[in-house]
């Protein structure tokens, strides 16, 4: 376990990140320093489609973007 720390082509900036998942359940929390954004999200993983998680993601860091200053 632990945090990673990432380029996030949509900010353009760098980001820490840690997901995971077992039995049934994923979750994930996202933090970005120059905006003192963070967001956590979790799900049920044996009904949630990968492109709809990836789409979500896309939407919250987009509002983080226009609204995080």
């Amino acid at each position: 376990m632990g945090i990673a720390a990432r380029y996030n082509s949509i900010l353009k900036e760098i980001e820490y990140v840690h997901g995971g998942g077992t039995f049934g359940f994923r979750s994930l929390m996202k933090y970005f320093p120059s905006k003192n954004a963070a967001y956590i999200t979790s799900f049920n993983s044996s009904g949630v489609q990968r492109e709809n998680t990836d789409s979500f993601y896309e939407n919250i860091e987009k509002y983080i973007v226009q609204n995080c200053k």
